[in-house]
């Protein structure tokens, strides 16, 4: 079972303290499956989880409505933030002081992460699909089933840009410099826009729903995954492949 292996890893540490040894390092790494740090237990399904950018927090969004956040190595609760319907997506800031949720109740809310206070809201005509931070923590971009991509003030919420996809918003994500957002949708489409004025900058399409979409380091290039088979590699400004 588990348990005697756990022994079995702890003795072969004991052992290197012991007598040191490149080799027996090398063998305990290749023949040790990886260990439990910590558990939280929800009452429903986990959603989605990250991490907070100095690691010591995570924050989880589940089914029971719930987006907790809790220690790292000891599965402590810190906090808990209730919706009125699923939590589906979590995200924390980039200072790691708020967190922001994005419910089935078709709402995306920032909260404090110390005291689990909720700072701000934004609405959408239907369940959110994703919520993100800009890279300076000054807006969220919300993704909803409604078709649009909302960046919003995480202070205030208020809006300060609206996207319309023709469906589902399924992915959305700021460039480094925090100047643009690029969104996939069940519209087949990925595109990019001006982060302050909703203005679309460039667009790629493919034979089916988008799911999925990432932006270089250097902000430069954006990949969109399909439905289609295909994950495509195109420029940013021009939206040429």
């Amino acid at each position: 079972g588990n348990s005697r292996q756990d022994i079995a890893v702890l003795l072969a540490i004991q052992s290197i303290q012991l007598y040191p040894m490149v080799e027996a390092v090398e063998i305990l790494q290749d023949n040790t499956l990886a260990q439990t740090i910590s558990v939280i237990f929800t009452n429903h399904a986990v959603n989605s989880v990250a991490f907070s950018p100095d690691g010591k927090h995570v924050v989880s969004g589940s089914g029971d409505n719930i987006a907790r956040v809790w220690e790292t190595a000891t599965g402590r609760e810190i906090t808990r933030m209730t919706h009125d319907d699923s939590v589906v997506s979590v995200a924390f800031s980039p200072d790691g002081k708020y967190v922001v949720s994005g419910s089935d109740d078709d709402t995306a809310r920032v909260w404090e992460v110390i005291t689990g206070q909720e700072i701000s809201r934004i609405s959408h005509k239907d369940r959110i699909t994703v919520v993100v931070f800009s890279p300076d923590g000054k807006y969220v971009a919300s993704g909803s089933h409604d078709g649009t991509v909302r960046v919003w003030d995480a202070a205030t919420g208020r809006e300060i840009s609206h996207m319309l996809h023709n469906d589902w918003v399924t992915a959305v994500e700021f460039s480094p410099d925090g100047k643009y957002v690029v969104s996939g949708s069940f519209d087949n489409t990925a595109r990019v826009w001006e982060t302050t004025t909703g203005r679309e900058i460039a667009r790629v399409t493919h034979a089916d729903a988008v799911t999925s979409i990432a932006i270089s380091p250097d902000g430069k290039y954006v990949v969109s995954g399909s439905f289609d088979d295909t994950a495509r590699v195109w420029e940013a400004i021009s939206g040429k492949e």
